[in-house]
């Protein structure tokens, strides 16, 4: 008698393996290879990757951290501003607000939720000794820019490295996830607080 947990398990991964190649063929279809190559120069002061306040002190608990996050918040706010109004037409969507079909713009999101921020610095960052591992959560500020063509992207990431300091990015359009997801990854820092920037490309959003 066949196991119903692994057919249903089975199931799961001809979906999953259908689905990556249905994201592979899209990029194949909509890709011009303009953003395999960028790679932003990090700044040797981005050594020190620990979340720390707006003072430049490294906060050391939970509360601390969120605090520091609210202001942070804002400045990332009043920056993403600047860049819709200069790249999407001042295009901003606040949590709630999404629209369908997705347009090219800015979305915020709210912040990661304490729980999950602590949940994740225990299982990937526990081994590092330089503070609580929640410290290491740099996606805690989450924000999507979501861009219409290669070229806006290349234009965005110049952008932004030209008037904020990256501390550290990844390139998964180079280098997509094991599920065939693609963007690009900024980790941003701004009055002491690290950031993370998700910029994407509308066709094989």
């Amino acid at each position: 008698m066949s196991n119903p947990q692994s057919k249903e398990k089975l199931r799961y991964f001809v979906e999953a393996e259908q689905h990556r190649q249905a994201l592979e063929t899209l990029w194949r279809e909509n890709s011009s290879g303009i953003i395999d190559a960028i790679d932003p120069v990090i700044p040797p002061s981005s050594a020190d990757l620990r979340q720390r306040d707006q003072h430049g002190g490294i906060v050391n608990a939970i509360r601390p951290l969120y605090q520091a996050a609210e202001i942070a918040h804002e400045s990332f706010v009043t920056f993403l501003q600047q860049l819709t109004a200069d790249k999407f037409e001042g295009r901003v969507f606040r949590p709630g607000s999404e629209t369908d079909p997705l347009q090219s713009g800015v979305y915020l999101t709210e912040p990661k939720h304490p729980e999950k921020a602590l949940k994740k610095g225990q299982e990937f960052y526990s081994n590092r000794s330089a503070g609580p591992p929640v410290l290491w959560v740099h996606d805690i500020l989450r924000y999507s820019i979501v861009c219409d063509s290669e070229q806006q992207i290349a234009e965005i990431i110049e952008f932004i490295q030209s008037n904020m300091e990256i501390v550290r990015s990844k390139n998964r359009f180079r280098n997509p996830t094991p599920t065939g997801f693609r963007d690009f990854l900024l980790f941003v820092r701004i009055n002491g607080f690290i950031g993370e920037f998700q910029i994407q490309f509308l066709p094989i959003f």
